[in-house]
């Protein structure tokens, strides 16, 4: 998946060199352990029909003694078309890239 892909999803301030090596240095010295906050990430043009078609999805709840939460099936084997997208877009090599650009991990696409 080309940069300019990468372009179409995340908001392009997100893509500038400048903000990149900012993030890097956040990720690295923050604590109690390494993590950023990215706010405003995905692009709105995608943001609002993605979220709008996750509410249509069908959630089922998981539950122990530790945790609740409700999850919807996986996303690969979705057939609505954008999340489907969003899907190929979120397993991409590009955007593995760009997740390894930012914290240094060793990354595997489609994981």
């Amino acid at each position: 998946m080309p940069m300019h892909t990468l372009a179409n999803w995340i908001t392009q301030r997100h893509l500038r060199p400048k903000t990149i090596t900012a993030y890097t240095t956040t990720f690295s010295a923050n604590k109690p352990f390494p993590h950023l906050e990215i706010r405003e990430f995905l692009h709105p043009h995608h943001l609002k029909p993605l979220l709008n078609t996750l509410a249509t999805q069908p959630f089922t709840t998981k539950e122990t003694d530790l945790y609740h939460f409700t999850q919807t099936n996986d996303l690969a084997s979705t057939t609505n078309p954008l999340l489907h997208q969003f899907h190929q877009f979120f397993a991409s090599p590009a955007l593995t890239t760009y997740l390894k650009h930012l914290t240094g991990l060793d990354l595997t696409p489609g994981t």
